[in-house]
């Protein structure tokens, strides 16, 4: 009894490792292959990345050359339109659990508020592994995408604003494209390029919501002008630049009347970059205020005729003594990790040939590259190509591409910057509606974005 007990022993060890070992130990030939064909689908990567871009300006590209170069990964483009309705979605599905592995924030606003949300993974150790420094790979500019010392973000575009223009308008009122101007003189040359009545009036430019007095103050003051040095208060009423710009902007449009008026701008639903362009593009303004995502719009004569090339001149200086100029430069395109990826490694190397490798695609459609190592002549010559008869190339080379090297705009951390924003925008909104008079403004200004930055001590 003891033999058989210990033979039928042997028999359940024998079989509990044949069935624990799996077919390919009991069966020679295709059951090893088959297996091995298990492991490697198990291996490959499905990465899903959202953006704000639509794929055919750039990133579908760029995700197919990735893939190439990556058999056993497989990265999707999905878009989401950057509106404050897309990135609600964007948000939803974040919070949602939908498989979003690497997505766009455009904007420190939006990545503050995902960073503070918990929304973005800490990405520090990951970035080390791959060699990346990222003061010294993307410049000193990349310094506020680290929070507490810790890395939720990678920086991968330098934005740069300036004001495009229609060249034709310029040559034919006799004016040459500036170089170095100042307010007045912007505001003279706007109402020399005005003419016309109605529906064919030309005006000297036309504003949306991105062309707001906080853009004309930072050469002078630097980003966030209306912030104090030390982030806890405003300077509404305490800087008079403020007052100067509003003043300026609400007598182009009701004395002047070279700059749209805000109700028109309202109802004629020009409040977004895209019909701004479309209104430039069609003649109606003879200045655009804009920045280097325009240039896709710029290089593309299908989707936007125009029977004049597009000029690029600086925004003026606010003063003409001022002791610097700062160049409206700055980071943007911050790429983020969902903290619920099962693929955060990689991830992180995808973002990481993205910013420093595969950036062409993108670059042919405005995106200029932030990576401090990114050759700047390819990157001028990658940029011009197709448009060489759309722009006027010398103002091209001058204020496009001739400011990249320039000091950088290092964006501020702010707390519910959402919030001020919106402050910033409705108020603003009820004094060009004629609604609040400009001390209303400025102490309301002042009041509110005091108690937000208050609330946050």
């Amino acid at each position: 009894m003891k033999t058989l007990s210990r033979t039928r022993a042997v028999m359940v060890v024998i079989t509990l490792i044949l069935l624990l070992s799996g077919p390919g130990i009991i069966f020679a030939g295709g059951t090893g292959e088959q297996e091995a064909k298990q492991k490697t689908e198990e291996e490959h990567i499905h990465l899903v990345f959202w953006g704000g871009l639509p794929p055919e300006n750039g990133p579908q590209e760029l995700v197919d050359r990735y893939n190439e170069l990556n058999p056993n990964v497989t990265v999707e483009y999905v878009r989401y339109v950057n509106n404050d309705q897309g990135n609600v979605r964007l948000d939803t599905a974040l919070m949602a659990g939908e498989q979003i592995d690497v997505f766009t924030s455009y904007g420190h606003p939006r990545r503050e508020q995902r960073v503070s949300a918990g929304m973005a993974a800490d990405i520090t150790d990951l970035l080390k592994e791959q060699g990346v420094d990222l003061i010294r790979d993307f410049g000193p500019g990349a310094r506020p995408n680290i929070v507490d010392g810790r890395i939720y973000s990678v920086p991968t575009i330098v934005l740069v604003r300036f004001l495009a223009v229609n060249k034709d308008m310029f040559d034919q009122a006799g004016i040459p494209l500036p170089t170095e101007w100042t307010l007045d003189e912007f505001i003279d040359v706007a109402r020399r390029l005005t003419h016309g009545e109605g529906a064919e009036k030309v005006y000297g430019i036309i504003g949306d919501y991105n062309t707001n007095i906080n853009l004309f103050l930072e050469n002078k003051h630097g980003t966030d002008p209306w912030l104090n040095k030390d982030g806890d208060a405003s300077l509404w009423t305490k800087e008079s630049d403020f007052r100067r710009a509003y003043q300026m902007f609400y007598n182009m449009m009701y004395r002047d009347k070279s700059m749209m008026a805000w109700e028109d701008v309202l109802s004629q639903r020009l409040t977004d970059s895209a019909a701004l362009a479309a209104a430039f593009f069609n003649g109606r303004s003879a200045m655009m205020q804009t920045g280097s995502y325009m240039l896709r719009n710029i290089k593309d004569p299908v989707q936007y005729p125009r029977g004049f090339k597009v000029g690029f001149v600086p925004f003026p200086r606010v003063d003409e003594n001022q002791s610097q100029y700062i160049a409206p430069v700055e980071p943007h395109d911050d790429m983020m990790v969902n903290p619920r990826s099962k693929y955060k490694e990689e991830a992180v190397r995808f973002i990481v040939w993205y910013a420093k490798e595969g950036f062409d695609p993108m670059i042919r459609y405005g995106r200029l590259p932030l990576y401090q190592e990114y050759d700047k002549d390819h990157v001028a010559a990658v940029l011009a190509e197709g448009a060489e008869e759309l722009v006027d190339p010398e103002s091209f080379a001058a204020n496009v591409i001739g400011v990249v090297g320039d000091t950088i705009i290092e964006p501020r951390s702010v707390p519910d910057r959402n919030v001020l924003d919106r402050i910033f925008r409705d108020e603003s909104e009820a004094y060009y509606l004629k609604m609040i008079d400009l001390d209303t403004l400025l102490n309301r200004l002042q009041k509110q974005f005091d108690e937000v930055l208050a609330s946050e001590k």
